[in-house]
């Protein structure tokens, strides 16, 4: 019931969801340039393709901005382009609301053509510190892309991936690979994120068997939520032959 409950909520929220997306710092070429970069990275330790997409984009997008420290030391002039625009955009934002606030006050004869012009001023203002704080968000989006830097959580999943001995042999044992890294190594929102989508994803029930296989014996914590998003799902039920064929497959 209380699952029930939460799905109802979560169809709800979606369309805000995908509103955030909308009003998000950075351009959709920005955008493709980071899922690309990361995309490429994940696909260079040995990963298919399909299973680097349950990677959870938003939340390492999230961290954009924090990458911005490493910059002064792998690329001196874009941080400096970099560092010019978030001052421009921090200007403008200090001055719009003092600019409106100061019309308000000031004693002038016509004070509500004053203030109606002042508002105009200051949303213009705004806009253009919008139109710059993404610009700055671009410039981070390519320095991402050219490895300038990268995201720590990206640089873990690397890493772990290649201590994986044996490596998986399936795209459904890639993705379960992914889960378990990500909580083993402390990321534990991202990786119930990533256990969400592939539940969504509507993967085959031999795959779906393969993760728990896998989960069970690399990340038990995460199997039980593995097997509660399965039967909360309705998923079918794999005939006897599948299950003998999946028990004796290798992951």
């Amino acid at each position: 019931m209380e699952r029930a409950k939460i799905r109802r909520f979560s169809k709800i929220f979606r369309p805000l969801e995908s509103m955030e997306l909308h009003v998000w710092p950075l351009t959709i070429s920005s955008r493709s340039l980071l899922v690309d970069a990361i995309s490429s990275n994940l696909t260079k330790t040995g990963m298919p393709g399909g299973a680097a997409m349950i990677f959870p984009i938003d939340v390492a997008l999230g961290a954009l901005q924090y990458g911005s420290a490493r910059l002064p030391q792998s690329a001196p002039l874009l941080y400096q382009e970099y560092d010019r625009l978030r001052s421009e955009v921090e200007l403008r934002v200090a001055i719009a609301p003092g600019l409106v606030c100061l019309a308000t006050v000031l004693p002038f004869g016509s004070r509500p053509l004053i203030v109606s012009l002042a508002a105009m001023i200051g949303i213009v203002i705004l806009i253009q510190a919008a139109q710059k704080y993404r610009l700055s968000h671009g410039i981070l989006a390519n320095c991402y892309y050219q490895k300038y830097v990268d995201f720590p959580i990206v640089e873990a999943l690397q890493e772990s991936i290649a201590l994986l001995d044996p490596k998986p042999k399936s795209e459904a044992t890639w993705m379960a690979a992914m889960v378990s890294i990500l909580f083993n190594r402390g990321f534990f929102d991202e990786a119930s994120t990533c256990l969400g989508d592939m539940h969504r994803e509507g993967l085959p029930a031999q795959a779906q068997e393969k993760v728990k296989q896998y989960l069970e014996v690399n990340c038990p914590e995460l199997a039980d939520s593995w097997r509660a998003e399965i039967s909360a799902g309705g998923v079918k039920k794999i005939s006897s032959a599948q299950n003998s064929s999946v028990a004796n497959e290798s992951l």
